[in-house]
Protein backbone atom coordinates (compact mmCIF):
# COMPACT_ATOMS: atom_id res chain seq x y z
CA UNK A 1 0.00 0.00 0.00
CA UNK A 2 1.39 3.41 -0.98
CA UNK A 3 1.91 6.07 1.65
CA UNK A 4 0.21 9.35 0.78
CA UNK A 5 1.76 11.51 3.52
CA UNK A 6 5.32 11.53 4.78
CA UNK A 7 4.12 11.57 8.38
CA UNK A 8 1.15 12.44 10.60
CA UNK A 9 2.21 16.10 10.91
CA UNK A 10 2.09 16.66 7.14
CA UNK A 11 -1.41 15.17 7.01
CA UNK A 12 -2.52 17.41 9.88
CA UNK A 13 -1.11 20.52 8.17
CA UNK A 14 -3.03 19.74 4.97
CA UNK A 15 -6.30 19.02 6.76
CA UNK A 16 -5.94 22.17 8.88
CA UNK A 17 -5.31 24.32 5.78
CA UNK A 18 -8.38 22.91 4.03
CA UNK A 19 -10.61 23.39 7.08
CA UNK A 20 -9.40 26.98 7.54
CA UNK A 21 -10.13 27.78 3.89
CA UNK A 22 -13.62 26.30 4.09
CA UNK A 23 -14.25 28.25 7.29
CA UNK A 24 -13.15 31.53 5.68
CA UNK A 25 -15.38 30.88 2.66
CA UNK A 26 -18.32 30.08 4.94
CA UNK A 27 -17.82 33.22 7.03
CA UNK A 28 -17.62 35.48 3.97
CA UNK A 29 -20.49 33.90 2.04
CA UNK A 30 -23.99 35.31 1.80
CA UNK A 31 -26.48 34.36 4.49
CA UNK A 32 -28.87 31.77 3.12
CA UNK A 33 -31.06 31.69 6.20
CA UNK A 34 -32.80 34.71 7.61
CA UNK A 35 -33.40 34.99 11.33
CA UNK A 36 -36.11 37.65 11.11
CA UNK A 37 -39.80 36.69 11.15
CA UNK A 38 -40.78 38.80 8.10
CA UNK A 39 -40.63 35.91 5.62
CA UNK A 40 -44.18 36.30 4.48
Amino acid sequence: MAKIFANEDSCLRLVTAVVMEVSEQWQSSKAYLSLDNNNG
